[in-house]
């Protein structure tokens, strides 16, 4: 596992764009400079969900588990990151048009994706594991509450975050008040966090005020730029800050108040570097272009092959052939779901909402 982790970043840096003497200031949180960071980190998240199927130790694992224990939760916090600066640029820059769109282009739009991952996983595991499911069990998986093997507290936080950005920017939304929509969103994500905290297990909400920062700064993006970016110490100063801040915040974030203040750092420390250094790698981009279907899909070959005297006997083997699996399953979801989806887009009205942005 530690030569994965090895190949990963190497991949990461093979191709980059390096600004020696400057800053990629228009680029480094453009759409397309992200995804090969989102993609290093779907990575992350795939080799963390593959070892609750085998058992690791060793010196080949020793590195890559030291990595995973350090990082623990916050390899998630790029995709909550960005996708909350990403909504809320497209709300700002898009206007009203695609606010409305939300509930359906958006929000049902993952949901029903979803749905279809989730069926998938009840078909595979009634008809290869014996595995049958209640059917109550299978609607709340549906929802994001259970699993039927599959990947589910993301999706649920990130439906629901996407649903409380929608109410706040359609009910506060004003030129006057231009803050307003995002101290409603950061007052209901904190809501949202106190009632998950009642049922759910810490991992599920202990990040999600990441995407709130994500949210702040594309307002703040300019004053970011101002005291970060203005000069190589000012970069230095800000990089070291914070990844000292995530280091001392790092063993306490048992804490949700210390862990949100630890996904901020780390967020922030991820920006700075992207400020300096853009990666070009193709295979990353893939990976972040394609990451709903590549997250929730990757613990389909791992759960049908971890039974089988392969997985046991060869367990890189076995990780090389859920990769490559997970790829392909991937290809196909996303070359034959779009298309339904397009139909099904066609049976949906306008929602009548009104408001002003």
């Amino acid at each position: 596992m530690t030569i994965l982790l090895a190949v990963l970043l190497l991949l990461f840096f093979v191709p980059c764009s390096f600004s020696v003497r400057g800053f990629h200031l228009d680029r480094y949180i453009g759409r397309d400079e992200i995804q090969p960071i989102k993609g290093l980190f779907l990575v992350l998240v795939f080799a963390s969900h593959f070892c609750q199927y085998v058992p690791l130790g060793g010196g080949l694992d020793a590195g890559y588990l030291s990595t995973r224990k350090f990082l623990g939760q916050m390899i998630v916090v790029p995709f909550l990151f960005y996708s909350g600066y990403g909504i809320v640029a497209s709300i700002r820059r898009k206007g009203e048009a695609y606010l409305l769109s939300m509930p359906t282009q958006r929000i049902l739009k993952v949901f029903f994706q979803f749905a279809v991952a989730v069926m998938i996983y009840v078909v595979v595991q009634r008809y290869r594991m014996g595995k049958v499911f209640p059917a109550s069990h299978v609607w709340l998986s549906i929802l994001g509450w259970k699993s039927v093997g599959n990947s589910n507290w993301y999706i649920f936080a990130i439906v629901l975050l996407y649903v409380l950005t929608f109410l706040s920017f359609w009910a506060f939304n004003h030129p006057r008040y231009p803050h307003a929509p995002l101290i409603a969103l950061t007052l209901l994500t904190i809501v949202l966090m106190a009632i998950l905290s009642t049922a759910r297990p810490t991992y599920c909400y202990n990040t999600l005020m990441a995407y709130v920062a994500g949210a702040w700064f594309y307002g703040w993006k300019r004053h970011f730029d101002e005291i970060f970016l203005s000069n190589h110490r000012a970069w230095a100063v800000g990089l070291v800050g914070f990844a000292l801040a995530f280091c001392l915040l790092q063993p306490h974030w048992k804490s949700t108040l210390v862990c949100s203040g630890a996904s901020f750092a780390f967020a922030f420390a991820i920006v700075l570097i992207s400020a300096k250094v853009i990666s070009r790698n193709a295979v990353l981009s893939y990976c972040g272009r394609h990451l709903f279907s590549l997250y929730i899909l990757q613990r389909l070959p791992m759960v049908v092959l971890q039974p089988t005297d392969f997985a046991k006997a060869h367990k890189y083997g076995y990780l090389l052939v859920c990769l490559a699996a997970t790829f392909v399953i991937s290809a196909a979801f996303d070359f034959v779901i779009p298309m339904i989806w397009a139909q099904l887009t066609r049976l949906f009205q306008k929602i009548p909402f009104r408001t002003h942005v």
